[in-house]
């Protein structure tokens, strides 16, 4: 199987996954979410993030996530604060809608999951999120190539 080949079935399941986010999101009357929020919001799941410790996870340029922060904050699921340690960083978390919103997509997440596993059963779909994931930790050491995470609305 040639690389091209690999690389086109990633790309038509990412796509795939994405139309199948965004038809969840708009089912769940989520209309303001967009698929591209994602990676923020996944990142700054965890707890508190430095705006630039966003930067080369996510492979795109410091005003493209600041952007993408900012139209977060306007639409309530993120909030900015400085640090207290260093007043110059701004870090983000998410707000209480923030948190309902991946709890609902967590377990709509698990339900896909368990599809998956019930049409080609638990190894393969290991496997093939092992193989997913080490694509994804590669893609987030390459530097930004000009990719752009479009807030909703297009600003």
């Amino acid at each position: 199987m040639s690389s091209a080949l690999l690389t086109d079935a990633i790309l038509l399941a990412g796509l795939a996954a994405s139309d199948d986010l965004t038809s969840w999101l708009a089912r769940e009357g989520l209309t303001d979410v967009r698929a591209t929020d994602w990676p923020i919001l996944r990142l700054i799941a965890p707890g508190a993030s430095a705006l630039k410790d966003l930067v080369v996870p996510l492979g795109i340029s410091q005003q493209a996530v600041g952007k993408s922060v900012a139209s977060l904050v306007e639409r309530g699921y993120v909030q900015r604060e400085r640090s207290d340690e260093d007043r110059r960083v701004k870090r983000v978390t998410l707000t209480a809608r923030g948190r309902a919103l991946l709890a609902a997509a967590d377990a709509w997440a698990l339900d896909q999951q368990a599809r998956a596993v019930q049409r080609w059963g638990e190894p393969e779909v290991l496997r093939t999120t092992a193989i997913l994931t080490r694509f994804a930790e590669r893609g987030a050491r390459v530097p930004s190539q000009g990719r752009n995470l479009r807030p909703a609305g297009g600003r």
